[in-house]
């Protein structure tokens, strides 16, 4: 028995040191995993720029032989006076290049050309977009912060009276006064001890005002009297907190009390002023609308000669609809003592462009001659369009008619009665004699003479039935005796066709 035990001790001290060995080994790797990375290696000084910059970090780029390297590179890694690390795209410096024990490569003892600490407020290098110009003599301006966002960076400044009047004494230009009574600021505009800055909405200010390419802002930001900013602390941050948290109960116990069930008296005595508050209100409108009518003379304008032929240019044309006529020379400031334009445009109609093209069209860019009318509340618009030289509109532009749709097998001829017709949107829809379902038609359908092709409702119509995937649908409209349909004219227009026609005759 003592034999055995001797054996087995020696055999069980090699075990447990292997096993010690074993996780040696293991917390060796681990410990190899999580080392931090050490500097391996330093370069001499480079000249590069910044690529990018963000709120702690960014990117700079520099020319290693032929190729284009970004390295990262942190802000305490940055020299420079100002309290807040802020770079600009494009800004020149010089800096080394350290390469760590794994291969990544970091920029150290970043600074301007020559040694120098970098400010913001400086430019280095042509590729720097900083253009600021300090304006009226480096005076100082009292005002108001309209608002301050900490978390991004930047705010605005409201300048008070007093800056104003210091701004009309040195002769400023009032579409400049109306540009530095808002101002922009950036953080690294402010005069401040230290970072956060102790600045809010509605604190009163003194600063300077600079120009650039982006528009106007304020620089060297400092308390009412002159003092540099105080730093944002942590009791000041837990007192905001506090604040707010306690104007938001205080809401909530507010909105608690007007959600509150209401008595039947009270509900009703609510809904009766809420009758009489919209009443009234209505009734206000009214009245007001009635006294801005009275207070706004019509204008008055000489009376259209229809028979004048004016110049001008096509700049756009909608097939089956309208088209624009920009004027050419001294007439846009003659022909508005006719009336309004829009947009310093003249609009014709389709039906307005005379041609024996149908669909009717013109070019855009066309040179046209047209004659003017107004409309009843003075809008004026062009009539009787004709080419450059005062004769019919020929154009090159072929408008490609769509396929005609395939017949149903029968090809028979059917009667029917047209239910609606869109002259906008160019469809309608037709009831046949003995059918019980409605058949869609399109304007491309129609056989028409019209510059606009369409149809008017309830007018009893020839057709065919064809072979459509989307339902029942017919083509070929025409007339009973299988002519051409012709002065088919939207409701709004037929009055005034009506009215020419007679005169004409007359």
């Amino acid at each position: 028995m003592s034999t055995q035990a001797e054996s087995s001790a020696p055999a069980e001290a090699v075990e447990k040191k292997e096993v010690v060995e074993a996780e040696a080994a293991e917390v060796d790797e681990t410990e190899e995993k999580t080392a931090k990375p050490t500097a391996a290696k330093v370069s001499e000084l480079v000249t590069g720029e910044v690529a990018l910059w963000k709120r702690t970090h960014g990117f700079l780029l520099h020319k290693d032989g032929e190729k284009d390297v970004k390295i990262f590179c942190h802000g305490s890694q940055i020299k420079t006076d100002d309290k807040k690390v802020l770079l600009r795209r494009g800004m020149e410096c010089q800096f080394k290049v350290e390469t760590l024990s794994n291969g990544k490569t970091n920029a150290i003892e970043v600074q301007a050309i020559g040694g120098g600490p970098l400010n913001f407020h400086q430019k280095y290098g042509e590729k720097d977009t900083y253009d600021r110009k300090l304006l009226y003599s480096d005076a100082f301006f009292n005002g108001e912060i309209k608002f301050f966002s900490r978390l991004r960076g930047y705010g605005r400044i409201l300048m008070n009276e007093e800056g104003i009047e210091k701004l009309k004494a040195l002769n400023v230009s009032e579409e400049e006064l109306e540009n530095v009574k808002d101002l922009y600021f950036k953080e690294v505009d402010l005069d401040v001890v230290d970072f956060p800055a102790k600045i809010d909405k509605f604190d009163k200010v003194q600063f300077q005002v600079f120009n650039s390419s982006r528009g106007y802002g304020g620089i060297h930001i400092r308390g009412e009297n002159g003092e540099p900013i105080p730093i944002f602390t942590k009791q000041d941050r837990e007192a905001k907190r506090a604040l707010k948290k306690e104007r938001d109960r205080l809401e909530r116990e507010e909105k608690k009390k007007d959600d509150q069930p209401k008595k039947g008296r009270d509900r009703k005595r609510d809904r009766k002023t809420r009758k009489e508050d919209k009443k009234n209100k209505k009734e206000n409108s009214r009245e007001e609308k009635k006294v801005e009518k009275k207070a706004v003379p019509k204008r008055s304008y000489a009376d259209v000669d229809t028979e004048k032929r004016w110049d001008g240019t096509v700049s756009a044309f909608s097939v089956h609809r309208f088209g624009f006529i920009k004027l050419n020379g001294e007439d846009e400031e003659k022909i508005q003592e006719f009336g309004n334009l829009k947009n310093k445009k003249l609009c014709f109609r389709v039906q307005d462009i005379e041609t024996e093209q149908r669909p009717p069209m013109v070019d855009a860019d066309t040179k046209v001659k047209f004659s003017i009318n107004r409309m009843e509340n003075g809008t004026l618009y062009a009539t009787r369009v004709r080419n450059e030289n005062d004769e019919q509109i020929v154009c090159d532009t072929d408008y490609k008619l769509p396929q005609p749709r395939k017949l149903l097998e029968s090809d028979e001829w059917c009667e029917g009665t047209v239910l609606f017709y869109n002259w906008r949107r160019g469809h309608g829809r037709v009831q046949i004699e003995g059918a019980e379902s409605e058949f869609y038609f399109h304007r491309d359908d129609l056989k028409s003479n019209d510059k606009v092709p369409g149809i008017a409702a309830d007018f009893k119509v020839m057709c065919q039935k064809v072979d459509d995937p989307k339902g029942s649908a017919v083509t070929n409209i025409c007339n009973l005796d299988k002519t051409n349909l012709e002065n088919q004219l939207p409701h709004q227009n037929k009055k005034k066709y009506n009215n020419e026609k007679k005169e004409e005759t007359a």
